[in-house]
C-alpha cells in the first residue's frame, strides 16, 4: 500500500455476536504515469477483505472518492448480511444509522451537538 493518509479502527459484529477488530485503511493516491494521466489508491478494509485493492480514477480526487466509497461498501455488506459496526470499546451502534462511519464524514446531516 502507498503511504496511509487515513485509518480508522472499528468493531465489527457478527450475526452470531462474534466480536473483531476492523481496520479500514486508505493510502495516498498516486500517478500511474500512463497516457491517460489515471490515478490510484489504495485501500484495505481488514479482515473483510483479505487484500489491498487499488482503485482507479481519472485524478487524485475521483481515485480518493472512489476509494472511501468502496471501504464504505464492504462495511455495509457486512451490515446487510445481519452484523453490526461498532466503535472500539462500546457495545452501541455509531448513531443510529448503519452506514455511519464513513457517510458521517461526506454528508451533511442533522446531528445533536
Amino acid at each position: 500500500m502507498s503511504e496511509p493518509v487515513a485509518k480508522r479502527e472499528l468493531v465489527g459484529v457478527n450475526p452470531d455476536g462474534e466480536r473483531y477488530a476492523i481496520t479500514v485503511t486508505v493510502g495516498l493516491p498516486y500517478p500511474l504515469n500512463d497516457v491517460n494521466g489515471d490515478w490510484r489508491c489504495s485501500v484495505s478494509v481488514a479482515p473483510l477483505t483479505h487484500r489491498t485493492v487499488e482503485i482507479a480514477g481519472i485524478d487524485s480526487l475521483q481515485a480518493l472518492s472512489l476509494a472511501i466509497s468502496y471501504a464504505h461498501f464492504e462495511l455495509r455488506n457486512l451490515v446487510e448480511r445481519g452484523g453490526r459496526i461498532l466503535y472500539p470499546d462500546t457495545d452501541e451502534d455509531p448513531e443510529t444509522d448503519v452506514d455511519y462511519p464513513l457517510d458521517g464524514d461526506f454528508l451533511s446531516r442533522n446531528r445533536p451537538a
